[in-house]
């Protein structure tokens, strides 16, 4: 029961059955954001350009999701669409290339280092606020090409900063206004394909970044846009040749080198794995269980079934498409995930959509005892769906999750901690940011369950349906439930125990 994440490319929910994981999900969340976006050539009303308040603190979380930095060696010569940005991958390595074109344009007198020391040290709300008071001040009446793409540029650093945070709906707005100032900026443009996808919208970030399929040549944020997108399309060969590229200009990390390891395992499914079809499912399994598929296939189906028809009636859902399904020994659910997480009994993968679930332990005699976890990742299929995959608050996802997997099958997996005294308030602000215990799912389904007592389940549903059509999670929490996340934050701490 965690999220995994591939520097936020892919989210990998899973169900851990003891232990500890250390993986980590960091965000602040704006407690107002403004609306109104100025373009150069228009008055400027400053009066409505309303300061970002953060919730949480970043530098609390210690805010750095894209963890690898690029290799330490001679760029390759590239296209003058991509001069600076050729093997920038990281936010903070796209940051500081933003900042040194625009600043290379025109004297914006911007600290570039001081700029990326508040990034590093997660004070997002002050650099936002910073430069978007350059903004603001700069250019009331400006027209100068170089101008426009330096302000351009600037409107792209702060995009980055909301995805870095994952406030998508709001970098898309300002994406768009980056690419208002100056429709050539394909790092802009490039960014709000990426930011799309974290959305769940594949087919609006192919259609972003088709112009710059032409370039000639491919900046390590390119390629690892397009491999996400061709896993999407199952285009497993092109997305391994994608990823490769982005590995030979990177000091890969653990997540990116497994990601490699999971592709690789992806194409031996789509070559070895059998396959059938039903009316709701797609079916890919591994040959060793041709000769059992009564006694193993048959069962998860049923289970599969039965979660499909309680929880779609009762999140008022019914996805649309086949639900695909991946079915391993765990020999080759441990090559997948390169032997990590060796508790994992299943997970959904909001990049293709997938769930994937492994027949190993007492389950190889008994698939009854996977009801749980089929359960469990069901529900994050349905969240995904509901919410265009917008809801990424780490805990609520899980504590949603691990709720309606009690709630429908009847087996907790936590009486052990629910018959223990909670030692400390719940703080859902630091609530599974850095490393996450069953507590932690146990105290996130204990503020789900609160929620939904308290003001109902048709709100929960209401505030979900609210994200998957657009707004912020600030917004739509305010509109459903009637308080801020400060506020939310505050009443958990003192009622929730």
């Amino acid at each position: 029961m965690m999220f995994f994440s591939w520097a936020e490319i892919i989210f990998l929910s899973t169900y851990v059955i003891t232990g500890t994981t250390t993986d980590t999900a960091h965000f602040f969340l704006p407690e107002k954001i403004s609306r109104r976006l100025t373009i150069p050539g228009q008055k400027i009303d400053k009066s409505t350009l309303k300061k970002r308040t953060i919730v949480i603190d970043g530098a609390a979380l210690g805010l750095n999701n894209a963890t690898s930095s690029t290799a330490i060696s001679a760029t390759r010569n590239g296209s003058q669409w991509w001069s600076g940005f050729e093997t920038a991958f990281t936010n903070e390595e796209v940051l500081q290339a933003l900042l040194d074109r625009s600043s290379s344009h025109i004297p914006l007198n911007i600290d570039t280092q001081k700029a990326i020391k508040l990034f590093r040290e997660g004070r997002h709300e002050s650099l936002y606020d910073s430069l978007r008071d350059k903004i603001t001040l700069g250019y009331d009446s400006t027209s100068q090409k170089e101008a426009l793409q330096s302000f351009s540029d600037l409107y792209a650093c702060l995009g980055v900063l909301l995805m870095e945070n994952m406030q998508f709906t709001d970098a898309e707005e300002i994406f768009g206004a980056a690419l208002k100032v100056d429709e050539n900026n394909n790092i802009a443009r490039l960014l709000l394909g990426e930011n799309y996808i974290e959305e769940g919208q594949f087919e609006r970030a192919e259609d972003a970044v088709r112009p710059l399929a032409s370039s000639p040549y491919y900046p390590v944020r390119l390629s690892a846009l397009m491999s996400k997108i061709d896993q999407h399309n199952n285009q497993i060969s092109s997305a391994i040749r994608h990823w490769e590229r982005v590995l030979e200009r990177i000091n890969p990390g653990v997540s990116e080198r497994l990601r490699l390891r999971f592709l690789e395992s992806e194409l031996n499914v789509q070559q070895n794995f059998h396959t059938y079809s039903t009316s709701h499912y797609v079916i890919r399994y591994d040959p060793i269980f041709e000769d059992s598929r009564e006694r193993v296939l048959s069962p998860i189906l049923a289970i599969v079934d039965e979660a499909r028809l309680r929880l779609n009636r009762r999140f008022g859902v019914n996805p649309s498409g086949k639900t695909i399904l991946h079915i391993y020994t765990q020999d080759a659910f441990d090559s997948l995930l390169n032997g990590s997480f060796r508790n994992l009994e299943a997970f959904f993968d909001a990049e293709d959509g997938k769930l994937r679930i492994a027949i190993k332990g007492d389950a190889t005699s008994d698939i009854r005892l996977l009801k749980p976890a089929i359960f469990h990742e069901y529900v994050h299929s349905l969240l995904h769906e509901m919410t265009c995959g917008r809801l990424r608050l780490r805990w609520l996802h899980e504590g949603l999750a691990t709720y309606y997997e009690r709630e429908e099958t009847g087996i907790d997996r936590f009486t052990d901690i629910a018959t223990a005294p909670t030692p400390e308030p719940i703080d859902t602000k630091h609530l599974m940011t850095d490393k996450v215990t069953r507590m932690d799912y146990y105290r996130s389904r204990k503020v789900v369950e609160f929620l939904i007592k308290r003001y109902s389940e048709k709100r929960m549903m209401d505030f979900l349906n609210h994200i998957g059509k657009g707004k912020s999670f600030h917004n739509a929490l305010t509109e459903t439930f009637g308080m801020s996340y400060e506020q939310l934050a505050r009443k958990v701490a003192e009622e929730v125990r």
